[in-house]
């Protein structure tokens, strides 16, 4: 049964008694999390400005905590230790997605027309390049390439540096927008479409590997381990393809459309579980490897996190709902009132929230110091303790 708490937002901060920046910065108090099982790790008051700004979008890219705001400020904050390493000039998203990627040297961003590079450890531009389409797709970038997708169907791949032998800027022309982030894996680079398409390319080339059909859109992200590359459409299936070659492993139906991203999350022991919501808010929770529903939760609006045994999901009065992994029963409740972005992770067990005003939090459950990695990182330093091996 859910265990909740009647809440008191209480005022982390006023900027300052003059009207024009009377804006009140909230937070959840510490009994909160504790009654809900978790560890409230720190809280940080971004630099937001007053009243004429807020918070715009949010996300989590590997071990860094992104925030964007209204005014086309992008503030970048240590995942771990809470600290604001830099803020910089950004488009604040794109189709009211966050419009932020990093590999292990730089962070990615857009501003106006152009392409951004900022060094990732100091947050100096380092260069700025021009857009012949303007991204509608968020962008996902690695070593050698930042990719992203337009309204007008392209598939575009920048190089990340600049004068290096043997890789150039390339683009590929699809038949119909592409909403969903592309996913960089392996040696290969995936988009899927709004045609019904999933496009897999090389990374460095726009000669097509293969197209693998489904019966309607793809606007989530696909997912992959190893060779197994994991697809949701809205025509009501997941999909577990191989990568190298095309081939169906199988594909389960979730009886409606995928609109929220989908969630690979490891246990701790390299053994994993695919976390999906269907449009008619149903979570199934499904063997990565046979397809085989495990088992499934109504009213769950979208992911959120996991740690090693528990699932972190948005409810349908938007509280953070706390699930076992084991079977989807109920752990606990924590009321989300006064924060406006509960943030998805897909890369750890961090739960990573924020309010329009700029107040951010980071929590985990008691005794994780370390983080628990689903994904690899640019940056192998970055070392949680289920880190998997790096598939870059």
């Amino acid at each position: 049964m859910f265990n909740r708490v009647g809440l008191l937002l209480v005022l982390a901060l006023t900027l300052s008694v003059h009207p024009a920046h009377a804006q009140q910065r909230v937070v959840l108090p510490e009994s909160a999390f504790r009654a809900a099982g978790l560890e409230r790790r720190w809280v940080t008051v971004l630099p937001v400005g007053g009243l004429q700004d807020r918070v715009r979008a949010a996300a989590v890219v590997e071990d860094l905590f992104v925030v964007q705001t209204k005014q086309r400020a992008t503030h970048v904050v240590d995942v771990e230790t809470g600290r604001l390493l830099y803020s910089v000039e950004g488009q604040a998203t794109v189709q009211g997605k966050p419009a932020v990627a990093v590999n292990g040297e730089a962070v990615f961003t857009f501003k106006g027309p152009n392409l951004m590079r900022y060094n990732r450890n100091t947050g100096v531009l380092e260069w700025r390049i021009y857009l012949d389409q303007s991204p509608w797709s968020p962008l996902v970038a690695n070593a050698e390439y930042v990719y992203f997708g337009t309204v007008q169907g392209r598939l575009y791949a920048i190089p990340t540096q600049r004068n290096v032998p043997g890789i150039q800027k390339w683009f590929a022309q699809l038949y119909a927008p592409v909403d969903a982030a592309p996913l960089a894996h392996l040696q290969w680079v995936v988009v899927g479409s709004t045609d019904g398409l999933v496009y897999v390319f090389p990374t460095r080339s726009r000669n097509v590997v293969f197209r693998y059909r489904v019966n309607d859109e793809v606007i989530v992200p696909a997912v992959a381990y190893q060779n197994n590359l994991f697809v949701a459409s809205r025509d009501g299936y997941v999909y577990s393809v191989d990568i190298r070659t095309g081939e169906t492993f199988w594909r389960y139906p979730v009886g409606d459309g995928v609109s929220e991203p989908m969630l690979l999350a490891t246990n701790g022991a390299q053994q994993y579980q695919l976390f999906v919501v269907s449009e008619s808010r149903i979570l199934y929770c499904m063997d990565p490897l046979t397809g085989e529903e495990l088992w499934n939760v109504p009213n769950v609006n979208r992911l959120v996190a996991a740690s090693k045994t528990r699932l972190y999901v948005e409810g349908p009065t938007r509280d953070l709902r706390i699930l076992s992994r084991s079977d989807g029963s109920a752990v606990a409740l924590l009321p989300t009132h006064g924060i406006e972005f509960v943030v998805f992770n897909s890369y750890s067990d961090r739960i990573l929230l924020v309010s329009a005003s700029g107040v951010a939090v980071m929590a985990s459950e008691p005794g994780a110091e370390k983080p628990t990695y689903h994904r690899p990182l640019s940056r192998p330093e970055a070392v949680g303790e289920a880190n998997p091996p790096s598939e870059q």
